[in-house]
């Protein structure tokens, strides 16, 4: 996993925010230290609260203040019920914390809303976290959930599509999502009102029409917020790779409707190739998509590294190929977390995200 780097929230930069005041001297310390911290965190501008994983470390180092009153959580074993005491707080609230134990020295500030969020726990490898990867000669990455991330409907001000067509959730995402029974990610279907009408129907033949626009105009306006909204630290990084002279290929399992704001992304002037499986008809992880953005940028795959959150078996797909994996996993976390453990021993690297792969890169 990358060691976890600041983001300023001035810049926009969504995400855990964690400044290390300095370097420690004794580096294996500091990591071996931060495996007894959790971190509760959330998508965008959202909840960033540190606490002690267990009651023996700082035990009076960390706090969350609000409005003057400090809450001591110190003690707090149970995951739920620190989150409940993250609940409190509000927007525009400024939470401090601070810990000198071990000679483990950090100060952060967040701005943030802490009415949404979630957990993940902070596992540190310290041969992964110290190891320099070499300059590859081109990345290849992953797109949803690795540049970049739908915001939940909650986060957005939307409705989940199925409580807007009135249907399972669980059945809505196996249908259009898990099995996609309709090949929107193979090109078979590009109009995303007849993909929405085809499984709402599906699941009841009774949904009217308006529900049905309603749903695929919600599903459109969170999707391009994904799109054109790009975490400025992700555009830094790859600026970052672009100017050290490594090709950037984009290789995405997605149906036309997903991409639909594409044009408009600031991610599109940073790559020299997209590869999307509804263009091809093929899907990851099979080896010939892969190969055609590896042919695209001009390299061969054991020059390549590839980048991304697992899903569509991706890892196992890139490694089949000669190109080496890695994973990133914050982005991931804003939706399944528990799904992170099972993508990790398909993965030569481990990093909180994009920019602290680019960070540990040797430029």
């Amino acid at each position: 996993m990358g060691m976890p780097r600041h983001n300023d929230a001035k810049s926009g930069r969504h995400g855990i925010q964690i400044q290390f005041r300095k370097i420690m001297q004794d580096v294996k310390q500091q990591l071996a230290n931060l495996k007894h911290f959790k971190l509760c965190y959330s998508l965008g501008p959202f909840p960033l609260v540190v606490v002690p994983a267990n009651g023996s470390n700082g035990r009076n180092g960390s706090k969350l203040c609000e409005n003057g009153s400090v809450t001591d959580i110190s003690g707090v074993h149970d995951e739920i019920a620190a989150a409940q005491e993250c609940f409190r707080f509000r927007s525009e609230k400024t939470m401090g914390i601070r810990n000198d134990s071990d000679s483990w020295h950090t100060e952060t500030l967040f701005n943030g809303v802490a009415w949404y969020c979630h957990l993940l726990t902070v596992s540190t490898t310290l041969n992964a976290m110290a190891q320099r990867i070499p300059l590859p000669k081109a990345v290849l990455f992953d797109l949803f959930h690795t540049l970049t991330c739908v915001p939940p409907p909650a986060l957005a001000g939307e409705l989940p599509i199925s409580q807007i067509l009135g249907v399972s959730s669980a059945e809505w995402q196996r249908l259009y999502y898990d099995a996609d029974v309709l090949g929107r990610c193979l090109g078979r279907i590009h109009d995303g009102v007849e993909a929405m009408r085809r499984v709402a129907h599906f699941l009841d033949p009774s949904i009217d029409e308006a529900r049905i626009i309603a749903a695929v105009e919600s599903r459109r306006r969170r999707f391009e917020t994904a799109l054109v909204q790009i975490e400025p630290g992700m555009l830094t990084a790859l600026d970052r790779l672009r100017t050290a002279g490594v090709r950037i290929a984009l290789v995405s399992d997605a149906g036309a409707d997903d991409v639909e704001s594409w044009d408009r992304s600031p991610l599109r002037e940073r790559l020299d190739a997209a590869v999307f499986s509804y263009q091809l008809g093929i899907r990851k992880p099979d080896a010939r998509i892969y190969q055609h953005a590896l042919d695209a940028v001009g390299v061969r795959p054991d020059e390549a590294l590839f980048v991304g959150d697992g899903g569509s078996d991706e890892h196992r797909g890139a490694r089949a190929v000669g190109i080496r994996p890695v994973l990133v996993t914050r982005l991931l976390a804003t939706w399944w977390p528990d799904r992170i453990a099972e993508r990790r021993p398909h993965a030569d690297w481990e990093f909180e995200d994009v920019p602290a792969f680019v960070e540990a890169l040797e430029f």
